[in-house]
């Protein structure tokens, strides 16, 4: 997979909508109510997630915290209020919780079995041991240069074959 293809997710403004009827219901008060709705959509538009093919992007409007797939050790589905769902992702890093997400299910789905395809790969490359060579250091040059000296004529083809079969 490309490293450029990710998905962006943000927060559904459901998530927001206790916000939302609070900032209606004020609004004849002094432009309290356009406040009120001013933050919560600013609040609504600065969270984001990335999700990436290696790992998840956590974005705020001022914070970013990139979580590594195989760092993650479970990811828990929360339901929330108006229909919306809470991913919580906890492993080697301070828990994280993403709120506001509709189809969560979908996505835990998705990102667990992202996760595991991520941990079977490092399980391999620390299974993948680095081939070790047939020769010792410099024999190949050793044998390149008697090679060399065998086809200008100046050492004998027994003493060719003895000092190679000696390396």
């Amino acid at each position: 997979m490309d490293s450029k293809k990710f998905i962006v997710l943000s927060p559904h403004w459901k998530a927001f909508a206790t916000a939302y009827i609070a900032g209606i219901c004020l609004l004849p008060l002094a432009g309290i109510g356009l406040l009120i709705l001013f933050s919560t959509w600013k609040r609504q538009t600065a969270l984001s997630f990335e999700i990436h093919d290696t790992f998840i992007l956590f974005k705020e409007e001022h914070y970013e915290q990139r979580v590594e797939l195989h760092t993650i050790q479970n990811v828990e589905l929360i339901e929330g209020a108006f229909g919306t769902q809470t991913l919580r992702f906890t492993g080697s890093f301070l828990p994280i919780e993403f709120s506001g997400l509709t189809e969560a299910v979908h996505i835990k789905h998705s990102i667990e079995q992202a996760i595991a395809h991520q941990k079977s790969l490092l399980e391999q490359q620390l299974r993948v041991k680095p081939r070790e060579t047939e020769f010792k250091p410099g024999s190949m040059d050793r044998i390149d240069y008697l090679t060399g000296l065998w086809q200008q004529g100046l050492i004998s083809d027994e003493d060719y074959d003895l000092e190679r079969k000696r390396l």
